[in-house]
């Protein structure tokens, strides 16, 4: 969990391979990636990503892991 993080959003089309690469997921539809040196959490999504999954992986980047 970062303090006051800053937040970027990448919607990418092969963000659900991505996410899986990045946090050990399977078949994750976004996730939320932080970087504790610069301060950065980055929301991957879909590109059309409903705004419930952006919400919830925004409460990621303050809240941590949560599942």
């Amino acid at each position: 969990m970062l303090a006051a993080p800053k937040i970027e959003h990448r919607r990418m089309a092969n963000s659900r391979l991505l996410c899986d690469l990045s946090t050990g997921a399977r078949m994750s539809q976004a996730c939320a990636v932080w970087n504790v040196k610069t301060n950065v959490c980055t929301i991957i999504t879909e590109p059309h990503a409903p705004y419930e999954v952006l919400g919830h992986e925004v409460r990621h980047c303050f809240e941590g892991h949560f599942h």
